[in-house]
């Protein structure tokens, strides 16, 4: 939340396309995050309204201005309740329970990999662990399939979808 505050920040959009603010909702059930406000909304929300009160809440911190002045480019990847909730549905693809789980989410992807067989675990949060474990996403049609499972993954797929076509739309009337 700070990080978004600063110049650093603000001075990404002068070398990237898109910049992706990725957030997971429980940092709200922490001190990490002192909204209080939120922190009292947050856990009676939905998915969808999870997603947009946070969303809400980074553009408060990231200034309306700058945020209208730049919108094009921000993509706000918010997973309900950990970014490790949007993997369930590749272990869980036929259990739409779990795979759709928006708490208990370092655990479940555990025992997805105990079922497939597989020599290691997330909670340790090795990068490579993620990588082997989130390879099925690198095939779009994969990707749009499991989505459908998990709401929040969804949402983020959908903004950047929308932004994708934006961006396309945009540059075909430039010369």
């Amino acid at each position: 939340m700070e990080y978004i505050k600063t110049k650093d920040f603000k001075g990404a959009f002068d070398f990237r396309d898109y910049v992706v603010i990725q957030l997971d909702s429980d940092v709200f059930e922490t001190d990490q995050v002192g909204e209080g406000l939120y922190k009292l909304h947050i856990s009676q929300s939905s998915v969808e309204e999870k997603v947009d009160l946070i969303r809400k809440l980074l553009i408060s911190t990231i200034g309306e201005e700058f945020y209208v002045q730049k919108a094009a480019q921000i993509l706000f990847a918010i997973a309900v309740d950990e970014v490790e909730c949007w993997l369930l549905p590749i272990y869980f693809p036929t259990k739409k329970a779990k795979a759709g789980k928006t708490s208990g989410c370092i655990k479940t992807p555990n025992d997805g990999l105990k079922e497939a067989g597989a020599d290691f675990y997330i909670d340790l949060k090795h990068r490579d662990c993620y990588r082997i474990m989130s390879k099925s996403f690198q095939k779009r049609v994969q990707l749009l399939s499991y989505s459908k499972l998990n709401s929040s993954l969804s949402i983020f797929l959908k903004e950047l979808e929308e932004k994708v076509v934006e961006a396309k739309n945009g540059s075909e009337g430039e010369v």
